[in-house]
């Protein structure tokens, strides 16, 4: 499919890399309290990024080593998570808040 997956028990969502079947890499990003130099960093990577969506954890959810399956990689917190593809194959994830109502 060239997708990443979010996933849990009762859904599934897709984000597609503009490539194709290949290998994806995923970055994913915490807000942190406070640290210019980390925003300063997400702010470049995000310049030229297409924004494709957000999703929102509310009890768990977890990316997908593949898009054909349910093998978790990596546990989301709870909160608004934002997706931005920076390249063909090169996804960017970034909590956003700790909103559970969008």
């Amino acid at each position: 499919m060239g997708c990443i997956k979010i996933f849990n028990n009762g859904m599934s969502c897709f984000f597609s890399n503009d490539f194709g079947d290949g290998t994806n890499t995923v970055n994913i990003y915490k807000k942190p309290v406070v640290c210019d130099k980390y925003v300063d960093e997400l702010s470049q990577k995000r310049e030229n990024a297409k924004f494709l969506g957000h999703f929102t954890v509310k009890t768990k959810a977890y990316l997908s080593s593949s898009d054909c399956t349910d093998d978790s990689i990596y546990k989301f917190e709870k909160g608004r998570w934002f997706v931005y593809l920076i390249e063909p194959l090169i996804f960017h994830i970034e909590k956003n808040d700790e909103c559970l109502n969008s």
